[in-house]
């Protein structure tokens, strides 16, 4: 195994936000050897590191064989701001088939507000009729389905939905 994979998966390890099962040297790289992930890397004295990271992951449930996660969504502070999140976003949704519908979760705004130029939608019980088991389904049983999916209820029991922001975990659909 690559040095730069090991040190990837370290350091997404280290993150705590992404999804543990995914974070093995050998799935990163094999998601890149599959042509299901881009990678930025920089050159360095003692060998190439990845500095940013995206992938294409199926559904939990194999019978959703129509839908793919884009996800494991990662940009180094080192190069962070330069454009680098909206680049590898375009070119992981690029790689996906044309026939599947996709979805993200994150709690990144670059990520977010890349989502949102590739046409992908924030989803709430409001904004997209998503039912919950289906997102449970695309999750699986040992991820947390996103707190803005379901209203939040302020006083006077008015239910508010609100907008993406930074540091909260998001849902984006993108029919196929």
């Amino acid at each position: 195994m690559e040095q730069k994979w090991i040190d990837l998966s370290d350091t997404l390890i280290k993150a705590g936000k992404y999804y543990l099962p995914r974070l093995t040297s050998q799935l990163l790289s094999s998601r890149y050897d599959a042509g299901c992930a881009v990678i930025r890397e920089v050159p360095k004295r003692t060998g190439n590191r990845i500095e940013a990271y995206a992938a294409l992951w199926q559904a939990y449930e194999e019978r959703l064989e129509d839908w793919m996660e884009i996800g494991t969504v990662f940009v180094s502070p080192a190069i962070a701001g330069n454009g680098v999140c909206g680049e590898i976003m375009r070119e992981i949704v690029a790689l996906a088939p044309a026939d599947k519908n996709l979805f993200l979760v994150t709690d990144v705004m670059p990520v977010m507000r890349a989502a949102e130029e590739l046409r992908f939608v924030p989803v709430t019980l409001e904004t997209f009729t998503i039912p919950i088991k289906l997102v449970r389904e695309l999750l699986g049983p040992d991820r947390k389905i996103p707190e803005s999916i379901c209203p939040h209820c302020l006083s006077g029991g008015r239910r508010t939905f609100g907008v993406p922001k930074n540091g909260e975990r998001w849902f984006f659909y993108r029919p196929a």
